[in-house]
């Protein structure tokens, strides 16, 4: 596997994540002048809701499935598709009844009131998250580049233009935002089944080669590293709306939406990643340069891209409008989440490949209890500020943790030292521009760090070069 191989594979799997980019850059400011700093509270915690019953429907089946997917011939993965699709399937029927006798209950902590129309869009919310899982997935490891990548663009263009065509009859407010959702994912998974009808239909009475015992005991730790993975995601958003309301819920998830124009490019590394990583594996069992030079060029494009939307910043937020004006001061330290999990997954591979996914609950356990401790100190105080500081600095947490425990798992050789020494300076610049950052001296600051970066990784700059030239 050569570097032209594994960048023509990410450049194929980027090219919807970077679609979904651009419609993001255009729609954003769109939406965040529609709906108000409320709806988008309410719809935020719509989200972060049905992604908890997700990670507890899931099962963890979707890891098993990308983990025992290469071991199977055509049927067999086939078949591997149906049994996980389906378990998960019935495990969301059992929870969605017994929920039922707490709706009221969920409806009110998630939108104020007492709804049973929004607990139904709740449970069907979660079922298009797991066949999108699954559906995505299955297109994701077989590398169908470019169909993956017009699901991703779909999925977006949908809800934008639903959430759109409501606003020029009426008005975009959080039930909008939710069936805009609803039916992008629905057009979605419609689209991806009938695109791979064949492995959907395809029939057989022939055995896997992994056993149905092996698939779940894989998969069954993912339970709670999800469960924990959400909370340590999610604490964020419940704090702040237990201490203070829907309008911080809001502004904070205004801010997040910056954020996740980050998320994209975190997106395109890891579904290309992925594939390739456990295929090299295979090809060069004793081979760890690749995950070194990987684990470099990640890191000095995710800690650039972050220092120059921090730069930006100001700009930035006339974006999302004056409503969401405050999130000026929120989104430094949010930008750390995808930036130590994207670089966090260049050297966690050690617990993946000696299968002992058991060590994700223990990481996912003590970031989510940093994170918890941290936005009860921060959060009655500081509000979405305070949140968002816990959210950085637990993310540190969360990447050492998975560094250190796979490295005793599968020795590789990263230059951690450089790392971590430009990664306490970005800190400490987020800190700076969610405080104080009037003036040329913060301008002046950001561009002598990102020179300061581009020394520590000098070698990325002459690889790049070199390939260049090439």
């Amino acid at each position: 596997m050569n570097v032209d191989y594994i960048l023509k594979k990410f450049k194929q799997f980027s090219y919807g994540q970077f679609l979904v980019f651009g419609i993001g850059l255009l729609t954003v400011p769109i939406l965040t002048r529609v709906v108000t700093p409320e709806d988008m509270g309410k719809y935020s915690l719509f989200d972060t809701i049905s992604q908890l019953a997700y990670a507890m429907v899931i099962l963890g089946l979707d890891q098993s499935f990308i983990r025992f997917y290469n071991e199977e011939n055509e049927k067999g993965k086939s078949k591997l598709l149906r049994i996980c699709t389906i378990i998960s399937t019935f495990v969301l029927i059992i929870i969605a009844l017994i929920g039922m006798i707490f709706y009221k209950k969920i409806s009110y902590f998630i939108v104020g009131k007492e709804s049973f129309t929004i607990y139904i869009l709740l449970v069907f919310q979660v079922f298009l998250l797991v066949l999108y899982r699954f559906t995505t997935s299955q297109i994701r490891m077989s590398q169908k580049a470019f169909l993956f990548s017009f699901l991703q663009t779909l999925q977006r263009l949908c809800f934008i233009i639903v959430a759109y065509l409501f606003f020029l009859k009426t008005s975009t407010n959080y039930f909008i935002l939710i069936c805009g959702c609803i039916l992008s994912y629905l057009v979605t998974i419609i689209w991806g089944i009938l695109s791979e009808r064949k492995i959907w239909r395809m029939h057989s009475t022939q055995k896997m080669q992994s056993s149905l015992r092996d698939i779940l005991i894989y998969g069954i730790p993912f339970i709670f590293t999800s469960a924990l993975t959400w909370l340590f995601q999610s604490i964020d958003k419940i704090m702040i709306n237990a201490y203070w309301d829907y309008y911080e819920v809001g502004i904070y998830s205004g801010a997040m939406n910056i954020v996740k124009l980050l998320n994209i490019f975190q997106s395109a590394f890891v579904i290309s990643w992925v594939p390739l990583v456990y295929e090299y594996r295979k090809k060069n069992p004793n081979d760890t340069s690749f995950y070194v030079i990987a684990n470099r060029i990640v890191s000095y494009i995710m800690i650039m891209l972050a220092t120059i939307l921090i730069l930006f910043k100001d700009v930035i937020i006339k974006f999302l409008g004056s409503e969401y004006s405050q999130a000026v001061g929120i989104f430094p330290f949010l930008l750390l989440m995808p930036i130590m999990y994207t670089i966090s997954e260049t050297t966690s591979l050690g617990i993946n490949f000696s299968k002992k996914t058991y060590y994700h609950v223990i990481i996912s356990a003590v970031a989510a209890i940093c994170n918890i401790l941290l936005n009860v100190i921060l959060v009655p105080k500081y509000g979405a500020i305070g949140a968002a500081i816990a959210t950085g600095i637990s993310y540190f947490v969360f990447f050492i943790l998975r560094t250190i425990i796979s490295n005793k798992l599968f020795k590789v050789e990263y230059k951690l030292f450089s790392f971590i020494g430009s990664i306490i300076i970005m800190y400490i610049y987020c800190f700076y521009a969610s405080f104080w950052s009037d003036g040329w001296l913060f301008y002046i600051i950001g561009l002598a760090t990102m020179l300061f970066y581009t020394i520590i990784f000098r070698d990325v700059i002459n690889l790049g070069w070199r390939y260049i030239k090439k």
